[in-house]
């Protein structure tokens, strides 16, 4: 088991100088005026922060602006070649339609001309196998 202290309430005093003695009106208005200034620095600090971070957000805030208006600007004339892209589609659907009937009549008088093709060939067959025989 430890001893005990017997350290007496005064001299545990005495080893605190100040700490536990009662203060003067001048030295409370004294802490009182340097605690203000402190708080009043550290005001000031904090508002010249504050007002920093302001400058920051106003200027992204700023920036962000200029970036929507060439964003919109881009897509305003993308929206416009899409536009005229599609104008331009319906016009080719159209035309593809007004040939549609004259297309059909391409893919017959083709498939005609494939049968005349093979009634010449024929012919020419026959032409030859006659000179054959009128020669021999």
């Amino acid at each position: 088991m430890a001893k005990p202290r017997t350290q007496s309430n005064s001299s545990i005093f005495e080893n605190f100088p100040g700490l536990f003695r009662p203060r003067s009106k001048a030295d409370q208005t004294h802490q009182s005026q340097t605690v203000e200034e402190s708080t009043r620095q550290a005001l000031d600090k904090i508002n010249n922060v504050v007002q920093g971070e302001l400058g920051v957000v106003t200027d992204d805030l700023e920036l962000i602006k200029a970036m929507n208006a060439v964003t919109l600007r881009k897509y305003q004339a993308l929206s416009s070649s899409a536009q005229e892209m599609l104008a331009t589609s319906s016009k080719i659907q159209q035309t593809y339609k007004a040939m549609d009937a004259h297309l059909d009549q391409v893919d017959l008088v083709s498939k005609q001309v494939e049968e005349l093709e093979g009634m010449a060939k024929q012919l020419d067959d026959c032409v030859r196998q006659l000179a054959y025989y009128n020669h021999t």
